[in-house]
């Protein structure tokens, strides 16, 4: 059956690679250039770039621009990116005009945007790491209904309720969002002994991984792991609280 399951995926991802690979003459399915060098140009931020970015992830914007002069200010938003990146990607033709006037492929260019990107992250390794770790807290944000963040949540908006309404409300959201990931994080811990769960253990700390190191790890891309993460939240919650073991009925 894992043979014949393999094959069938092979077959099919196989005949996407090859179609590309006639049209358009590569075998990729897509190209990641772009979300990489995103997260790269972070690394050549400024300290108060950094700190704001820091701040929005953790905290959301309305209460970062008043607790940090810093902070853009009239409900602007701080940056997340070199906006000239996405000048450069988002153009509707398959042709690229480079601001050096050179015409390239779309191709081309996703795979100049992953030489870029390797390019920063050499010069600032350390501080592309440190960026990836910021990243954990907007990949594990709480979202609204429709998978978005929430870090622009009444940012120059509403403002027909009282301040401490608002402060009040994203703490509430925050907070409570907070301590349902540490107790994910205390059924994470207790899972290590048991090597049947290290499959979904392996899973998450993978998926964390990478999208907090190569994505700009908005919450929504979180939801393939949150089963996961209700999973170790009961074994937690089992445990822990009501000292029942996992096996017990």
């Amino acid at each position: 059956y894992a043979v014949l399951f393999l094959g069938l995926i092979a077959v099919i991802v196989g005949v996407w690679m090859a179609r590309n690979y006639r049209v358009l003459g590569t075998v990729q399915l897509g190209g990641g250039g772009h979300s990489i060098l995103r997260r790269a140009t972070q690394a050549n931020f400024s300290r108060q770039e950094q700190v704001s970015m820091f701040l929005s992830y953790t905290v959301g914007d309305y209460i970062a621009q008043k607790i940090y002069a810093g902070f853009p200010q009239d409900g602007r938003a701080p940056r997340y990116w070199d906006p000239m990146v996405e000048d450069r990607w988002y153009q509707r033709t398959w042709m690229i005009r480079e601001p050096s006037g050179e015409t390239i492929s779309r191709i081309q260019l996703d795979q100049r945007f992953y030489q870029e990107a390797l390019a920063i992250i050499k010069v600032h390794p350390v501080r592309f790491f440190a960026d990836g770790l910021i990243h954990v807290f907007r990949l594990n944000g709480p979202q609204k209904w429709n998978g978005a963040e929430i870090m622009r949540m009444f940012a120059g908006t509403r403002d027909s309720i009282p301040a401490y309404a608002k402060f009040a409300l994203i703490v509430f959201i925050r907070v409570s969002w907070l301590i349902f990931l540490v107790i994910v994080c205390i059924g994470i811990v207790r899972a290590f002994p048991r090597g049947a769960l290290m499959p979904f253990l392996l899973f998450v700390l993978y998926y964390n991984g990478i999208h907090i190191m190569f994505t700009h790890s908005e919450p929504r891309y979180i939801l393939t792991a949150i089963p996961f993460y209700f999973l170790f939240a009961t074994m937690a919650v089992r445990e822990v609280f009501f000292n029942r073991s996992a096996g017990s009925v």
